[in-house]
């Protein structure tokens, strides 16, 4: 059983021994309307519209925020440079030689005791004397050259 056997004869085309042309074998045949490949084009044609203009629409909306963006930025920058000029003056003012200068023309003068409050045990360590003006002394405010 190694060949392969049939059991029916294979039929073989028959050739009619008429001559006939490609062309009496072509015939007309009714085709359907082409109206649902309008419908399938102008899908596609509002599909690649849409499309197109959701790209240029995003693309404006980023260019807007990027502007906004360099706005912010260029505000920040200043507000920074502007904390840092207030911070530097308001360093400047807490200076011990700015502080005696402002006590000075306040009419304060330094006192000559000094008596400290213990909050934990509710005493005074020290006796405080009032502070008495002498004509004598001063305050160099001024940085001295050396």
């Amino acid at each position: 059983m190694s060949q392969l056997t049939l059991s029916r004869p294979v039929a073989r085309p028959v050739r009619s021994t008429a001559r006939t042309t490609p062309r009496d074998s072509l015939r007309l045949v009714s085709g359907q309307r082409a109206g649902g490949d309008r419908w399938f084009v102008a899908l596609c044609l509002a599909v690649t519209v849409a499309g197109i203009a959701a790209v240029l629409l995003v693309n404006t909306v980023m260019a807007h925020n990027a502007f906004a963006l360099t706005d912010l930025q260029k505000r920040s920058a200043e507000l920074s440079a502007e904390h840092e000029a207030l911070t530097n003056e308001i360093d400047a003012q807490k200076a011990p030689a700015k502080l005696a200068q402002r006590a000075t023309r306040l009419g304060m003068v330094p006192g000559e005791s000094a008596a400290f409050v213990d909050v934990g045990k509710g005493r005074v360590i020290g006796v405080a004397e009032p502070a008495t003006k002498d004509p004598s002394f001063s305050v160099n405010t001024s940085p001295s050259a050396r």
